[in-house]
């Protein structure tokens, strides 16, 4: 999964407009997201320590896989943060 990011701006160049496109370079907006999800897996847990031993155990909405891991394979951090929001609720995901 890459997901970029981009900003537009316009310059003028020998009297013409010309559209600039500024790209965040890949990984940035997945190392962006996976902090997001961390701070959401502390809320949830309530400490770091466990926030992060949750993340690396087999959780079965995950096809027993790993939170880590399903994101490695998948890139589907919106999946493991739906979860997170399941537990906050005290739903089942």
């Amino acid at each position: 999964m890459v997901l970029m990011a981009t900003n537009e701006s316009t310059s003028t160049i020998g009297g013409e407009t010309a559209l600039l496109e500024l790209t965040e370079k890949p990984g940035v907006a997945e190392a962006q997201q996976y902090s997001k999800l961390m701070e959401h897996a502390i809320d949830t847990f309530g400490s770091e320590e466990t926030a992060r031993e949750w993340l690396s155990i087999e959780c079965g909405a995950l096809n027993n896989q790993s939170p880590n891991n399903f994101i490695r394979g998948t890139g589907n951090l919106a999946e493991v943060d739906r979860i997170l929001t399941c537990l906050d609720y005290g739903m089942i995901a």
